[in-house]
């Protein structure tokens, strides 16, 4: 069994799962050809099943030394060389060849090639289209992009079967290339995405993860550090922890330290519950590329830091009269105060990162802070589950596919805000929604999905969600709380193993 990725394995989590379910569901030996680059899961790497056969991928110099056209031309003969190298001669004869794409130059006729020649059957896993990707960056009306659609359709005739991730990208692929019978898979989180973290293991995680966040370039020169910007133990109990933590966030509109000299206090908390003037914790994850539009992102932040500004500066003038100096003070300047300030962890790898780092560093956001950072696969669902809301920027170049980081966030019980196009409803509810659900005594069964998230289509309407849904923060039960129950229902759907047994194990045993 080849499982093709030309592209980063460690980065291409769908695969990954498909690789594990390949070598204990359907008991197959599987080799995965792939780039190197980031690490996979350690279930992955220590599984005696599945072999990690990586290529390098093609030098970076390519783009920067030759023409666009040339240097397209040289990656896709060097591309080409190496799988067939691997696949035709090194690698033993497979039984299956489990392709993902995008892209799909070369890798649609060297897998169709190697399936033919070696008697294999050939399955296509359908995520986004390569030419709506190329469009992205050289416009639909390109003669490259048209050139790729061309190619896309006709090669991907070659294959014995299809899986796609939506049901409309299926039914597309049924009416614009005559492709039949494509099986749907939705994207499932595994099951080592569950919510429920406690708020000692959520303090430990972000203390190991310090260094880390910390080191991001988005980083303002008047940021504190993550330990004292971030907090999840309460100290009300009384006694002595472990691990004292520093609560102090910078106030630069209150003056140089805060209202009261910048002082910082020692939290212990042996019942370990979280704090109630602690900030929300918002996390994004995305891949840096033109489909996800992060600008999006900070200019809601930019927004939302405004507001926050104003209504925490009226409130500290409301309660100035009401502390006394030196006493010292929380992360907020007025415990359950109207906005919360926000930590804000973007994870990922990719082209844009380093370009929205200097905009979010020169931003000089005072109840916003930002970190950029790659967490490891082992850590990033902890993540998700110690998250207060999660953000998805993906608009889908094709419009067809669905992001799998919102699936990751259900399944950890993060309630999500995302980007509005027209197969998101496939996986975010938005508001109230009745569903057919067979038939009882002649009588269509109807049911209500809860809202799981909101939907936004530009950083005006971002911004008006944050606000909507935190306003209130530490005070009473706001908006948000209902968006959390609606995505603890959405973590109790199938996993991908029990999913993918209904679905895909079928394709892999006749």
């Amino acid at each position: 069994m080849q499982v093709v990725v030309l592209g980063d394995f460690g980065r291409s989590p769908r695969m990954q799962y498909h690789a594990l379910s390949l070598a204990d569901q359907a008991s197959l030996e599987v080799d995965v050809v792939a780039y190197t680059g980031s690490t996979p899961r350690e279930e992955i790497v220590t599984h005696p099943h599945i072999h990690l056969r990586l290529i390098a991928p093609p030098p970076a110099w390519l783009g920067r030394c030759l023409p666009r056209v040339l240097a397209l031309a040289v990656r896709v003969a060097t591309q080409l060389l190496q799988l067939l190298a691997l696949m035709l001669i090194r690698l033993p004869r497979p039984r299956f060849v489990l392709l993902q794409t995008p892209p799909c130059a070369p890798s649609f006729t060297v897998c169709r090639l190697v399936s033919f020649l070696r008697g294999a059957t050939f399955i296509i896993d359908w995520h986004n289209f390569a030419y709506t990707l190329m469009g992205l960056k050289l416009g639909e009306t390109h003669f490259l992009v048209r050139l790729a659609k061309r190619y896309e359709r006709v090669a991907c005739a070659g294959a014995h079967k299809h899986i796609c991730v939506t049901s409309a990208m299926r039914e597309w692929l049924r009416e614009e290339w005559n492709v039949e019978n494509a099986t749907v898979l939705h994207d499932k989180p595994p099951a080592f995405f569950q919510p429920g973290i406690s708020a000692h293991e959520a303090h430990d995680l972000f203390l190991r993860l310090e260094p880390i966040l910390d080191a991001s370039d988005a980083r303002h020169p008047d940021d504190l550090t993550t330990r004292d910007a971030f907090c999840f133990g309460d100290d009300d109990t009384g006694g002595a922890a472990s691990t004292p933590i520093t609560t102090r966030f910078p106030d630069r509109d209150a003056g140089k330290g805060g209202v009261d000299g910048g002082s910082s206090r020692s939290l212990v908390s042996p019942r370990w519950r979280l704090r109630s003037d602690r900030p929300c914790v918002l996390v994004s994850s995305t891949s840096w590329t033109p489909d996800e539009d992060f600008g999006v992102l900070l200019s809601a932040l930019e927004a939302y830091d405004a507001a926050a500004t104003r209504e925490i500066s009226s409130s500290n003038a409301f309660n100035a009269g009401k502390r006394k100096v030196g006493k010292g003070r929380g992360f907020r300047t007025s415990t359950g105060g109207p906005l919360p300030n926000l930590l804000v962890i973007v994870t990922g790898k990719g082209p844009q990162r380093s370009m929205y780092e200097r905009r979010m560093r020169d931003a000089g956001l005072k109840h916003v802070c930002v970190r950029t950072a790659w967490v490891e696969s082992e850590d990033y669902p902890k993540v998700l589950s110690a998250a207060d809301l999660g953000v998805c920027l993906h608009t889908s170049s094709s419009g067809l596919d669905l992001p799998m980081k919102v699936v990751d966030m259900f399944g950890a019980g993060l309630p999500v805000l995302a980007a509005r196009y027209d197969t998101i409803h496939e996986l975010v509810v938005s508001g109230e929604e009745e569903t057919k659900n067979g038939k009882s005594d002649g009588k269509t069964k109807k049911t209500k999905k809860k809202r799981n998230g909101a939907l936004f289509s530009d950083a005006n309407e971002l911004a008006a969600a944050l606000t909507s849904l935190l306003r209130g923060w530490g005070e009473r039960e706001i908006e948000l709380d209902e968006l959390k129950a609606g995505a603890l229902v959405a973590a109790e759907s199938p996993r991908w193993a029990e999913h993918w047994e209904k679905h895909a194990a079928p394709l892999f045993r006749e």
